[in-house]
C-alpha cells in the first residue's frame, strides 16, 4: 500500500512522512478518503494520532471541504479510529466543548455529532459507555431532528445496543426528560410559531419517552411521580405537541392496563366465551384482535403507574370532549382510546352529555377513519358494562339505525353496522339492554331487514373460492431456447 501511495499520490505520502504536517493539509488532499477506505496503514496511524483534531474538524461550526472530509473519514467506520476516539476520552471532551459553546452548537454540529455517536454505540465497544454523561447535554437539544432520532435509536429495542442500554438504564433518562419538561417556559412562545425550537423539543421529549416506556430496561424509572406529573402538564402549544403528549400517555397506559373494577358482562363465566366471539372482536378489524391479545400478554409487564395515578388522567382527557371541537386531531383519538380502556375501572365520567358529544363528533367528522376506530373501541368496551351499555345504546342506536339505512355520511354507515350488530348481540345477555332496544323506534325492523343480512355477509367466506394450483411445469429445456 505504501508503494501504491507513492505512485498515485506522492503529495499525500510526503505530507504523511512530514512530522510537522497538519491535519488540515492532509484532509485537503483529494485522495485522502480513497486511501483511507483502502486501509492505508500510514494514513490510519496518522488519523489515530490526530483523533481529537480530526473530530474537531468534523464538528466545526460551518461546513467546508476540510470538515466534510473529516466527517467522511470518521463515518467510514474504521474500528481502530473509533477505539482511539473512545479510549482517550476524545468523544466526551469534544462533545462537551461543542455543546457548551457560548454561541451554542449549530444545526450541522448537532446533526454530525448525532451521527458519530450512533456509530460509536452501534460498534458495541464497552468503553463507549464509561464516559457518556455528555448525552445529558445533547438531550437538551432534542429539537434537532437528528438528535431526536439518535435517542429514539439508542433507547429502542435493538439487540446490538443492549450492552449500552444497561448503562443508560442507570442514568435515569425518563426522570431527566420529565425534569426538562417541567422547567420549559412557554411564556414568550406564540402558539402559531410551529417551528419554535421549544415546541419541537417538547414533542421530541414525548416521542423519546414513548420509546423508553416500551423498553423493559427503562420501565422501572416510570414509577417515579415526576414522570406522571410531567405528562399531566397543560401546554399552550401547537396541536402536534398535544398529539405527541396524548400518544405518549396512551402508549404508556397500554403497556400495562389497570384491572377491571366494573360489573362487566364478560366477567360472567356463562357468557364470556359467547359474548367475546359475537360482540367486541368478531366484527372489528384484525389489528384490534391483535391489540387485545397483546394487552393480555402485557399484564406480565411491570406496572408503570399505579391505579390511583391513572385516575388523574381522566379529567384532562374528558376536558377534550366538553364540546364538539371545530377540528379533529390525533390527540382526540388517543384520549378517547385511553378513556375506553379506563372504562373497566371507572366509567363515572361517561355521562349522557359526554356520550352525546362523542356521537356529534362521530357524525361531524364522518370521514376521519382513525377517530371512528377510537369511537368503535369506546362503544365496544362500554357495551360490556352493565348500566352504561343502556345509556350508550339509547344515545347511539337511534341515529345509527337511520345512518345505516340512508348512508348519507361517508364511513359513518360502515361503522354503524358493526356497532349495531354488537349492541344487538350483547342484548341477548343483558335483559335491561334488551328492554331498552325495544323502546327504540324502528330497531326491531332494522334487525330483520338489514342486520341479519349483514350478519350473513360477515360470516361468509371472503374473497371467493381458492384457486386450484396450476399443473403446468416449466421444462428446463425452455430456459435454453
Amino acid at each position: 500500500m505504501t508503494s501504491l501511495l507513492s505512485q498515485l499520490s506522492p503529495e499525500l505520502e510526503k505530507s504523511l512522512s512530514n512530522k510537522t504536517a497538519t491535519i488540515d493539509s492532509v484532509l485537503l488532499n483529494p485522495s485522502v478518503v480513497t486511501f483511507f477506505k483502502m486501509n492505508c496503514e500510514p494514513l490510519t496511524l496518522f488519523f489515530c494520532h490526530h483523533a481529537k483534531s480530526l473530530l474537531h474538524s468534523a464538528l466545526s461550526h460551518e461546513r467546508s471541504d476540510i470538515s466534510d472530509t473529516a466527517f467522511e473519514i470518521i463515518t467510514a467506520g474504521h474500528i481502530r479510529l473509533f477505539h482511539e476516539i473512545i479510549h482517550k476520552k476524545v468523544m466526551s471532551e469534544v462533545a462537551l466543548e461543542v455543546l457548551s459553546n457560548s454561541d451554542g452548537p449549530t444545526e450541522i454540529q448537532l446533526s454530525r455529532l448525532s451521527d458519530i455517536i450512533s456509530f460509536i454505540f452501534a460498534m458495541q465497544i464497552p468503553e463507549a459507555t464509561e464516559n457518556c454523561e455528555y448525552l445529558y447535554c445533547l438531550l437538551k437539544r432534542a429539537d434537532n431532528i437528528n438528535v431526536s432520532f439518535l435517542f429514539r435509536m439508542l433507547f429502542g429495542n435493538h439487540e446490538q445496543l443492549k450492552f449500552a442500554q444497561a448503562r443508560f438504564s442507570k442514568m435515569k433518562f425518563p426522570e431527566f426528560i420529565s425534569n426538562e419538561l417541567f422547567h420549559i417556559k412557554l411564556n414568550q412562545c406564540a402558539k402559531n410559531d410551529l417551528n419554535n425550537p421549544i415546541f419541537l423539543r417538547i414533542e421530541s421529549y414525548f416521542k423519546i419517552l414513548q420509546v423508553l416506556a416500551q423498553n423493559k430496561l427503562f420501565q422501572c424509572d416510570f414509577s417515579d411521580e415526576i414522570v406522571s406529573s410531567s405528562l399531566l402538564q397543560s401546554f399552550n402549544a401547537p396541536n402536534y405537541v398535544i398529539d405527541a403528549q396524548w400518544q405518549t400517555i396512551y402508549i404508556i397506559f397500554s403497556i400495562n392496563p389497570i384491572p377491571s373494577n366494573s360489573d362487566n358482562i364478560l366477567n360472567s363465566s356463562k357468557t364470556e366465551n359467547s359474548v367475546k366471539s359475537k360482540v367486541e372482536l368478531k366484527n372489528e378489524p384484525k389489528n384490534l384482535k391483535k391489540g387485545a391479545k397483546n394487552k393480555s400478554e402485557n399484564h406480565q409487564n411491570q406496572n408503570l403507574f399505579s391505579i390511583s395515578t391513572w385516575h388523574y388522567f381522566i379529567e384532562p382527557a374528558c376536558s377534550l370532549f366538553h364540546e364538539v371541537p371545530d377540528e379533529i386531531h390525533f390527540y382526540h383519538q388517543y384520549a378517547l382510546l385511553f378513556l375506553s380502556t379506563m372504562l373497566s375501572n371507572d366509567h363515572s365520567f361517561a355521562s349522557k352529555h359526554f356520550l352525546r358529544t362523542i356521537l356529534a363528533m362521530f357524525i361531524k367528522f364522518e370521514n376521519c377513519s382513525i377517530f371512528h376506530f377510537a369511537i368503535r373501541h369506546f362503544i365496544f368496551n362500554s357495551l360490556t358494562i352493565r348500566g352504561l351499555n343502556v345509556n350508550m345504546a339509547l344515545t347511539f342506536a337511534p341515529i345509527l339505525v337511520i345512518e345505516a339505512e340512508l348512508r348519507q355520511y361517508g364511513i359513518v354507515a360502515a361503522s354503524a353496522l358493526p356497532i349495531l350488530n354488537a349492541i344487538f348481540n350483547i342484548s341477548k345477555f343483558d335483559k335491561d339492554l334488551e328492554d331498552a332496544l325495544e323502546e327504540i323506534d324502528g330497531f326491531s325492523e332494522f334487525v330483520e331487514k338489514h342486520l341479519k343480512k349483514y350478519q350473513t355477509i360477515v360470516k361468509a367466506a371472503y374473497g371467493g373460492p381458492v384457486a386450484k394450483p396450476s399443473s403446468f411445469v416449466l421444462s428446463p429445456k425452455s430456459l435454453t431456447i
